[in-house]
């Protein structure tokens, strides 16, 4: 294969700003840069009885962006809402190669639009206990492609829902027990919307506990 090179430059601006003691909004934006892996221009993976083939011809992808968000907080609680939008041009996606259900190839999209919102909070129940919850919403798109039978279609891998509730406790003798759940709506591992990945939920239990100063 020829050889390929590629040079950008990625600027990145942010801001913030208090309006209160507890009350701040902040912003940026910003231009990012994907270069394709080793095992995407040249390897072949198969998983099961699906086969991802590699691309030799990949370009990077690049994407412009920006977000702006509001957070308050004060000693028991911090809350934050944020919202933004990003245009890639590129994407590096995968394929379904025709008439072979089970065999993907990566390619590279035209231009989607990933925009959304994303709500947290974090809140101290007791001096034992704490919460957190969130929850996330992205509408993520092919918005133009040299297929236009794509054009429209959900970005592979991305799933749009999200939320998520989790609880920690600490002990007094610093033993730590955290548990988090999960749900995240379906979402398709193809750039054709053909292979779903289902709506699935996720249990995350975890705990510590120091046995020497220097082993937990």
């Amino acid at each position: 294969y020829s050889p390929a090179s590629s040079t950008q430059v990625d600027p990145r601006i942010s801001f913030r700003y208090a309006m209160a003691k507890s009350t701040a909004i902040r912003g940026a934006a910003y231009r990012a840069f994907k270069a394709p892996t080793l095992r995407d221009l040249y390897r072949t993976n198969q998983t099961g009885t699906t086969l991802l083939i590699g691309n030799a011809f990949l370009e990077p992808e690049t994407l412009v962006g920006a977000e702006v968000g509001v957070e308050w907080a004060n000693e028991n609680a911090h809350v934050e809402v944020n919202v933004y939008r990003s245009d890639v041009e590129g994407l590096q996606a995968r394929a379904q190669v025709p008439g072979q259900p089970n065999t993907f190839y990566q390619l590279n999209l035209g231009k989607s639009k990933n925009q959304g919102v994303e709500a947290m909070a974090d809140l101290r129940l007791s001096p034992r206990w704490a919460m957190n919850l969130g929850y996330t919403y992205a509408d993520s798109t092919v918005v133009e492609d040299p297929n236009p039978a794509i054009e429209g279609k959900l970005i592979p891998e991305v799933v749009p829902h999200i939320g998520s509730l989790g609880i920690r406790f600490t002990g007094r003798d610093a033993t730590n027990v955290n548990l988090r759940y999960r749900v995240l709506s379906h979402s398709y591992g193809d750039s054709a919307n053909l292979a779903e990945s289902p709506a699935h939920r996720v249990l995350d239990i975890s705990a510590s506990r120091p046995i020497r100063s220097w082993l937990d």
